[in-house]
């Protein structure tokens, strides 16, 4: 086979790569691009031949994709990394040319042995891991989620307190309460009307909390609230609205009308807080005196 013929197939070749492949020059400029034709899962990046990579993203985007092309060619073998993209991250790249969601990537750089137009480059593949980041998103939130009510559960809330606990001088409020005498409604009407009550209330109580605000569903009728910035006495005062509404609803649950009532506990972390046993347990014995003290009320410690 002749040169020219072994060069058009090789062309051929690379231009049916199912991921695209860049060449990438140290500073910072599109080389060569192939592969990545289908625009299912793909944009046309042809257009960014010449370009730089400070000329069609953001500062800190441009930043990232140089940093990782330094690495690649001061690094034996081949360096990985993930990253997303939308095609409005890129300029010159048009909407019709690929998805209009964005698209997360596994990179595959590795230094080319020679130069390459004058320069030291890399050789930079991009497979689409889209499907693979939601399945992962999608058991993330299994993992974290209550299945009766989809709130939170205690997992990630303990996760997220942590988190709060560790950031300089934060002071976060938790608020625990519970279902007013639960086991006589699941023992008058059965357990699925229980069930309903579990998951109105908790719809409830999503929409007077923050975006914030992290709720969960922690045990059989306990909830937990962590109100991030919030001290105690703001926290008493949503605790107390919450109780009210509750209070003063009536639930429809399978036929059933339900008037339940809720005892809450406030606490706010303290410099003492070296746990979260300790905020827990403040807490727990808030809501016991809330309990003791006639219930359907809120009590801080």
């Amino acid at each position: 086979m002749s040169t020219e013929n072994n060069a058009k197939q090789l062309k051929t070749i690379l231009k049916s790569l199912p991921d695209p492949v860049f060449i990438l020059s140290e500073t910072g400029r599109y080389l060569s691009i192939f592969g990545g034709s289908d625009e299912r899962h793909y944009h046309d990046g042809s257009k960014l031949v010449g370009l730089f990579f400070k000329d069609i993203m953001d500062k800190e985007t441009a930043k990232w994709f140089q940093e990782s092309v330094n690495v690649a060619l001061n690094k034996k073998g081949i360096h990985v990394v993930e990253y997303s993209l939308k095609n409005t991250d890129i300029e010159g790249l048009e909407d019709k040319d690929g998805p209009h969601d964005e698209i997360c990537f596994e990179g595959r750089i590795r230094a080319l042995p020679d130069t390459y137009d004058g320069e030291r480059a890399v050789l930079w593949a991009a497979h689409n891991i889209t499907k693979r980041k939601v399945i992962e998103r999608k058991l993330r939130e299994l993992s974290e989620q209550d299945e009766l009510t989809g709130l939170y559960n205690r997992r990630k809330l303990t996760i997220e307190i942590e988190k709060e606990l560790q950031k300089n001088k934060a002071q976060p409020t938790i608020i625990m309460f519970d279902i007013d005498f639960l086991k006589q409604i699941n023992d008058q009407f059965g357990h699925h009307v229980g069930d309903k009550v579990l998951c109105l209330i908790a719809d409830e109580s999503k929409k007077i909390m923050r975006k914030k605000d992290v709720l969960a569903r922690i045990g059989g009728d306990e909830f937990m609230v962590l109100m991030k910035d919030t001290n105690k006495q703001q926290a008493h005062v949503i605790a107390q609205r919450l109780n009210k509404i509750i209070e003063n609803t009536d639930f429809e649950a399978v036929g059933c009308s339900i008037k339940p009532t809720l005892s809450m506990g406030v606490t706010q972390a303290n410099e003492q807080d070296d746990s979260l046993e300790k905020m827990f347990k403040r807490v727990d014995t808030a809501l016991y005196k809330a309990k003791k003290g006639g219930r359907n009320q809120v009590v801080h410690a």
